[in-house]
């Protein structure tokens, strides 16, 4: 019985699309452990939009998978034996890690609908007396990391380094470990703490453009002025305060993604009109050019945001986020340039309409998912 039991949980470990993470590396050797290996938990409930810690204890990981893609996954760091569970639509779902014994430990994980908690509030979020205590805890760092002192790739914190090391620590600093963490793709929803992913291209506060993805930590909100006040690390090398951007520029360029420890409502009120209409993207190649054309919206539409990823979920780590102000973009190599580097060799591309009123962001709906090959 215990043969056929092993052979099960093999059997749905290889055939029931458990996708392994990217990057994750495998070893085999057989190790005996002093107590039994054993998840964090066994079952899991997360939110549209939210993240949750789960770890292997007392053991090796091999590798983990999901039996759906109502999820995501991501290692820690380095961490094999931890991973981030992100909830990305209504569902349940068995996350599974084999050990390098071959055993398989299972965790049920149900995602329900985003709370109708607060969000970032168009009205200018970091005037509450609850951002006030945030950006007070963040900015007492300070004392420890002043301004131009070193932080850079020798600086690290939870497996990550340089400027993510000191974005992760200001969170954690101002909201603790244990609060679970909410990412999404809209500007219009800033508050005090949050981490900001800029686009590879981006420009930085100093004048010069990012090479990589970076990220930087909110201080200050005011979308009446269109005015963000952040910090971060690995500026330059050094830890920066008090580098100033517009809300906007965010909106329709430099934004890649925001981590929020606040739970994300994606129906909050803004100030600026939402674009309506539904909204359709085409692909074409020809000649060396591909080009991605999403309907024309002639009212309450500032540009086009659009995401690109080898996952149909969207998981923000394994997702780049484009802007136009027209609306076609369009680029010059192979056709499966977007997805050469995907699983399979399949990308998916959808995309949204964005309409700012200085500082005040809306979007439109999602387009349906293309999907390049």
């Amino acid at each position: 019985m215990r043969l056929l039991k092993k052979t099960i949980a093999l059997v749905l470990i290889a055939f029931l699309g458990l996708a392994p993470i990217a990057g994750a590396a495998y070893a085999t050797p057989l190790t005996v452990y002093a107590a039994s290996p054993s998840l964090s938990a066994k079952s899991l409930t997360v939110n549209v939009g939210q993240t949750k810690t789960l770890k292997l204890k007392n053991g090796s990981a091999y590798r983990w998978g999901q039996t759906s893609n109502i999820v995501s996954l991501a290692k820690n760091g380095s961490n094999i034996n931890s991973i981030t569970v992100t909830g990305l639509k209504k569902g349940s779902c068995q996350v599974a890690c084999q050990i390098t014994n071959g055993k398989v430990f299972y965790c049920k994980v149900t995602v329900k609908a985003a709370s109708s908690g607060s969000s970032g509030s168009s009205s200018g979020s970091s005037g509450s007396s609850a951002d006030k205590k945030i950006y007070n805890k963040i900015i007492a760092m300070k004392k420890k990391y002043p301004e131009g002192s070193r932080y850079d790739e020798r600086n690290t914190y939870k497996g990550y380094s340089a400027c993510q090391a000191f974005a992760y620590l200001m969170s954690d600093t101002a909201f603790g470990t244990d609060k679970p963490y909410y990412r999404h793709y809209d500007f219009g929803a800033l508050r005090t703490g949050d981490i900001i992913y800029q686009v590879p291209g981006s420009k930085l506060s100093d004048g010069s453009y990012t090479t990589t993805t970076h990220a930087l930590v909110v201080l200050k909100v005011d979308y009446s002025k269109d005015e963000l006040v952040l910090c971060e690390g690995n500026y330059m090398g050094k830890a920066h305060w008090g580098s100033k951007f517009s809300i906007s520029e965010f909106a329709l360029g430099a934004g890649a993604s925001v981590t929020s420890r606040y739970s994300y409502n994606a129906s909050h009120s803004v100030k600026a009109t939402k674009p309506s209409g539904k909204m359709t993207v085409k692909y074409s190649y020809s000649n060396g050019v591909g080009r991605f054309t999403a309907k024309k919206l002639s009212k309450n539409c500032s540009g086009y945001q659009y995401l690109i990823s080898d996952d149909k979920g969207f998981p923000y780590n394994r997702t780049q986020t484009f802007y136009t102000r027209d609306n076609y973009m369009q680029f010059h190599g192979t056709e499966s340039i977007w997805a050469s580097n995907a699983q399979n060799h399949v990308a998916y591309l959808k995309v949204r309409a964005v309409n700012t009123k200085g500082g005040y962001v809306s979007y439109g709906k999602w387009s349906s998912v293309r999907t390049i090959r």
